[in-house]
């Protein structure tokens, strides 16, 4: 049930609102908003997310597979459109009705979206000329930019010809745009931060191309060709790498600095985070086997080729959905809570190398 607090504020957006009021799917939108093109989402096969735990079979390859579907990949032109909010709420501004599509939070249904229960926010910032958007839920974060959001410019490409600007939400900033020049942008970049309130006289955008935690062997594929990721063979890659995150605010472990210390050889230490896209790319490419601690490092496993061998370890119990992304690019993935403590996990890493030497 409502509560009173949510329904107070959803009066005073009716009534008062400066961001959206409704929400529509895209046909009621009226002639401002305008598709250029659509091409149906293919059908896949995917690892759903599950909790692992202690009692989790290991090896993902035994998980049951289910049906899944990408979303129709479909391009929009919004003439007076308004971006609300972090996660980049697309609405009419004359109407303040909000497109169906970009209401996506968490589970909750469109009209439950945060932002359909914030009056205002931050004072409007007016865009003139055309702006693209590449975004959606999520997207603030590492995993969902590279493998959500980042793949959305394989289907706006032919389009951001005619956009004075990039509209990218915020975090990281420095580690994204990175990711985008090398992507090929030459766009000016503005960054969409929560509570931000957008005003575009012309919006370019397309909703979801992957549903969340559900990578698809089309955006994995979208995504390598846009940053041309190498597709070396299995038999020229030897590199055993381990994702390094003794220097992560999140997830802290006390014992990794130890391990790392003690890494069976070939296994080496490496931290994504200070590495450039082009030497992300190269030291992917040339990647046998993935390991560490469940974290955003293991996004990387989509610039992989096919065939990496990839052992993650939970700090605690957990949603899974890097087990999803390896199925989408054909890694075979193993999962363990990192409860076994180092001793365990380094004699799993010295099986690998000798399977791996084999």
């Amino acid at each position: 049930m409502m509560s009173l607090n949510w329904w107070i504020r959803r009066i005073a957006v009716r009534t008062f609102g400066h961001g959206p009021r409704t929400v529509a799917p895209p046909g009621r939108l009226g002639a401002s908003l305008r598709l250029i093109r659509c091409e149906p989402g293919a059908a896949f096969r995917t690892f759903l997310p599950r909790v692992v735990d202690a009692t989790t079979p290991t090896e993902v390859a035994s998980w049951p597979l289910a049906d899944a579907q990408d979303p129709d990949r479909c391009v929009y032109v919004l003439r007076d459109a308004g971006l609300y909010d972090g996660d980049g709420v697309i609405y009419e501004r004359p109407t303040h009705c909000a497109l169906r599509d970009t209401l996506d939070y968490w589970g909750v249904p469109p009209e439950r979206h945060p932002a359909m229960g914030r009056p205002r926010i931050s004072a409007p910032q007016s865009l003139a000329g055309t702006s693209a958007f590449i975004g959606g839920l999520g997207g603030r974060t590492f995993f969902h930019f590279l493998v959500e959001t980042l793949p959305q410019l394989a289907v706006l490409g032919p389009d951001l010809g005619s956009a004075r600007r990039l509209i990218v939400q915020g975090y990281l900033e420095p580690t994204k745009e990175a990711w985008l020049r090398h992507a090929g942008v030459r766009l000016p970049i503005t960054w969409l931060q929560p509570l931000d309130h957008l005003l575009c006289e012309e919006l370019i955008f397309c909703p979801r191309v992957a549903r969340r935690f559900q990578p698809s062997p089309w955006s994995v594929t979208a995504l390598q060709s846009l940053v041309g990721a190498p597709m070396r063979s299995a038999g020229s890659r030897r590199r055993l790498i381990w994702a390094d995150r003794r220097r992560s605010h999140m997830r802290f472990t006390s014992w990794e600095a130890d391990l790392v210390a003690q890494l069976p050889s070939p296994w080496e230490a490496v931290e994504f985070s200070t590495l450039s896209p082009a030497q992300t790319l190269a030291l992917c490419g040339e990647c046998a086997a993935f390991a560490g601690l469940h974290g955003a490092a293991f996004a990387n496993l989509a610039l992989c080729p096919p065939g990496v061998r990839v052992h993650e370890f939970y700090q605690e119990p957990k949603e899974s959905w890097y087990p999803a992304l390896s199925a989408a690019t054909g890694h075979e993935h193993f999962v363990a809570m990192a409860a076994i403590g180092p001793t365990a996990i380094r004699e799993q890493l010295t099986a690998e190398a000798r399977c791996q030497a084999a």
